[in-house]
């Protein structure tokens, strides 16, 4: 299995919980599904703070495409990352912030809606 590493923003007030929420449903939304998704830390570029994780959703780009048009969100891009905002800007970051090691007190790992009962995780939402 390939993982693919992705950041979403996370919005004024929202968890990071509530961002992988927004990611899920949007892969069942395009039915584009997957296995799982770890949660690895946050992380900030610029002013804005990002709930960075991997998946198996090898198709990260497109799953993500609704929510680049109201959050900022960090794809794979060729050999590296870029950061793609609202509006269309983009700039690069660096590979090395997104395969660092996750924070060890952080790591959760959701269930995909591959897995049955996925969406008890989010039932508190």
């Amino acid at each position: 299995m390939t993982e693919v590493y992705a950041a979403i923003e996370l919005a004024e007030g929202e968890t990071p919980h509530g961002a992988v929420h927004r990611f899920t449903q949007a892969a069942v939304d395009r039915k584009m599904l997957f296995k799982e998704l770890e949660v690895l830390d946050i992380i900030t570029i610029g002013p804005r703070k990002f709930v960075r994780f991997r998946t198996d959703q090898s198709k990260v780009g497109s799953v993500a495409e609704d929510i680049r048009k109201k959050r900022a969100v960090v794809l794979p891009n060729g050999v590296g990352y870029k950061v793609y905002l609202p509006g269309g800007r983009s700039a690069p970051v660096p590979t090395s912030k997104m395969h660092t090691s996750p924070l060890p007190n952080y790591k959760r790992l959701y269930r995909g809606p591959k897995n049955k009962l996925w969406e008890a995780q989010f039932q508190d939402i």
